[in-house]
């Protein structure tokens, strides 16, 4: 086989490959609510950092804290955010971890008086210690620059600069995977995403430690809340309003 016919060849597989790649792309991440940069919602300002967003909050004594911290190892969109704050890393008192994937924690050594909370059941993935076991996440671990220093359990209610923060496991996205409820504003990590018609669903299994244990957890989530709860905030999607699209999800 001449040299031209080997590159056409090799040149078609190629394209195949890529157009399957990007239909499964659009398979698995296609339809989705936009994550929207300096959105305000609830108790929560959104940070897009990439694809994956990160969440300041006030506190009530004047400091600030984080829900995850983000995919860049400088930190540097959650940095230019708290400068529009008139804030610095210094100001961030605690960060509180959803789950322990390294594009939800590889900013938390740019915050050096930030407390890193997550369920203790989580600890040994955010530190590199253990691997995810979802087909992707499996493939890589932690540098270990990311440590909890304070461990929680289901449904503790932490005090975080004067201000509540309750925290609710929801295990299946990985072992250990957390929504935290500051206010009226429940940031859920990666075990939903907001459709663009207002639906929910489960991250792609691809990434899931066990995708029917995720979504048993998020089929359960609305009982266990208190009243009062106005927002539903992923980590890759923009925000739902209300609960209605979370007392719809039903568990496949």
């Amino acid at each position: 086989m001449g040299w031209k016919r080997w590159a056409a060849v090799g040149g078609g597989t190629v394209v195949c490959g890529v157009l399957g790649l990007g239909g499964l792309m659009a398979s698995l991440f296609g339809g989705l609510e936009p994550l929207v940069d300096g959105a305000v919602v609830g108790a929560l300002t959104t940070v897009k950092d990439g694809y994956v967003g990160v969440f300041i909050g006030q506190a009530a004594d004047g400091s600030v804290f984080l829900v995850d911290a983000g995919d860049d190892p400088k930190a540097e969109a959650v940095l230019a955010a708290l400068a529009v704050r008139g804030q610095t890393a210094e100001d961030v008192a605690a960060i509180l971890i959803t789950h322990g994937h390294p594009d939800h924690v590889r900013g938390c050594p740019m915050f050096p008086n930030a407390e890193i909370l997550a369920l203790a059941v989580e600890a040994p993935l955010i530190a590199g210690e253990a691997t995810a076991k979802g087909l992707v996440s499996r493939i890589g671990r932690n540098d270990g620059s990311c440590r909890v220093t304070l461990g929680v359990e289901d449904g503790a209610v932490i005090d975080v600069g004067g201000t509540p923060v309750r925290v609710f496991a929801l295990p299946g996205h990985t072992a250990g995977s957390a929504a935290w409820l500051v206010g009226d504003t429940l940031a859920v990590g990666d075990t939903a995403s907001v459709t663009t018609s207002g639906g929910l669903h489960t991250a792609p299994w691809i990434f899931n430690d066990d995708t029917e244990e995720s979504a048993a957890s998020l089929a359960g989530l609305a009982e266990r809340l208190p009243p009062g709860v106005a927002w539903v905030v992923p980590s890759h999607t923009g925000p739902s309003e209300g609960l209605e699209a979370l007392r719809s999800f039903v568990a496949p």
